[in-house]
C-alpha cells in the first residue's frame, strides 16, 4: 500500500500507511510475545520438551526489546521520521 501511494505521488498517505502498519505490527508482536511468555510451560509440554520453557521465555525478552526499540523510536525520537524514498 505504501508503494501504491508513492506511485500516485501521495507522500502523506504513504507516511500514514507506513506509520499505521508499524503500530499494528508492534501491537501484534507484543501480544504474541506476552502469550508465549504466559503459556511457555504449556507450550513446552505440548511439544514434549519440558526444558524448553526457559528458551521460550527468553524469546519474549528478545522480541520485547525489538518492539520497545520500534516504539521508542516512533514516540521519543527527535530525528526526522522515516518516509519512503521517491521513485527516480
Amino acid at each position: 500500500m505504501v508503494a501504491e501511494s508513492m506511485a500516485r505521488n501521495d507522500e502523506t498517505d504513504a507516511k500514514r500507511v507506513f506509520q499505521t502498519a508499524i503500530s499494528f505490527l508492534a501491537v501484534i508482536g507484543l501480544a504474541g510475545s506476552i502469550i508465549l511468555f504466559v503459556f511457555a510451560k504449556q507450550l513446552a509440554g505440548l511439544v514434549g520438551i519440558p526444558d524448553a520453557e526457559l528458551g521460550i521465555k527468553s524469546y519474549f525478552a528478545g522480541s520485547f526489546l525489538c518492539i520497545f526499540g520500534v516504539v521508542n523510536e516512533r514516540l521519543f525520537s527527535r530525528q526526522t521520521k522515516y518516509v519512503p524514498n521517491r521513485r527516480f
